[in-house]
């Protein structure tokens, strides 16, 4: 903390993004071990009220909740909305992806969710959309063929798993859309979207049974889950663009984390990762970068 301290805000900025990337970058192979022991509802349960604690607790410490609490009456219906989308409707969607998948073919489809994006907001903001943007997605699902094609016979993958990852980023970007426009500061709208969604979660979860929590082995990754990727990695990635000048310089670290989860998911959950793998990965991400690139 003291060496963190030290560090000028640019500095900072650029070490909070590049934890919020190396947590992302662990969430794959946690998936598959929460959903190797425990039914996704109990991993998404456990993982969202984590990180419902998480966020009341940073809440209070800034003196904040009860005003969170009073604007939830003001912005309900927003966030009865976007909370149903996050973290209930896409959480279980890419859950039950990762439930049909291999980790290495799971994870990059879900980066995939950046194309639809584009298309989304050129919608909802009613701008064209750039020949470019085609050009990106063209590579980027060319990417998802590639690593659904060369996995088949050799790791896990079903169509079923393959739609709902792309489903998944459909709802991911929707979630995002709406948000656009959201005065909420992004930590407060975090709270509340998790807030009205446990109630929710709370009753699926009661009417399908507690018994797999006698497993001990869900334990551990689902509280990771709730701790590290709903909720740490946010709160730095959120701080980390605050205090940076640029904001390019974070963003563009996000394209560190597929790759270093492929390692993760080689060394912890022992999948060969196959040659088509990587590739297929970097068509999905030049196709971003295609996206993004200035003319």
């Amino acid at each position: 903390m003291q060496f963190y301290r030290s560090l000028d805000r640019e500095r900072q900025g650029m070490m909070l993004g590049f934890s919020a990337v190396l947590l992302w970058s662990t969430v794959a192979t946690a998936f598959k071990l929460a959903l190797n022991a425990w039914p996704l509802i109990g991993v998404l349960w456990l993982s969202s009220t984590v990180s419902l604690v998480l966020f009341s607790t940073v809440l209070w410490r800034l003196g904040l909740l009860l005003k969170s609490v009073k604007w939830l009456r003001r912005y309900w219906r927003r966030a009865l909305l976007m909370g149903m989308l996050n973290p209930v409707i896409y959480y279980f969607t890419l859950f039950a992806a990762y439930d049909q998948l291999s980790a290495q073919v799971a994870q990059p489809i879900n980066y995939t969710w950046a194309f639809v994006l584009s298309l989304m907001a050129a919608i909802w903001l009613k701008a064209p959309v750039r020949w470019r943007d085609w050009q990106g997605m063209a590579l980027g699902y060319l990417g998802v063929m590639v690593l659904v094609m060369g996995a088949q016979g050799r790791l896990e993958v079903t169509l079923p798993g393959v739609l709902l990852a792309i489903l998944s980023t459909f709802f991911w970007a929707l979630y995002w859309v709406v948000g656009m426009r959201d005065k909420r500061p992004p930590l407060v709208a975090m709270f509340h979207h998790f807030l009205v969604a446990w109630p929710v979660l709370t009753i699926i979860l009661l009417w399908q049974g507690i018994e797999f929590m006698a497993v001990p082995a869900g334990w551990l990754p689902s509280l990771y889950i709730g701790l590290f990727e709903m909720g740490l990695a946010f709160l730095f990635w959120m701080t980390a663009l605050q205090r940076v000048k640029n904001t390019a310089k974070v963003a563009n670290l996000i394209f560190i984390a597929p790759f270093l989860s492929l390692i993760w998911v080689f060394l912890i959950l022992k999948e060969p990762i196959l040659a088509t793998s990587p590739i297929g990965l970097g068509l999905i991400l030049l196709g971003q970068w295609w996206q993004r690139r200035r003319v």
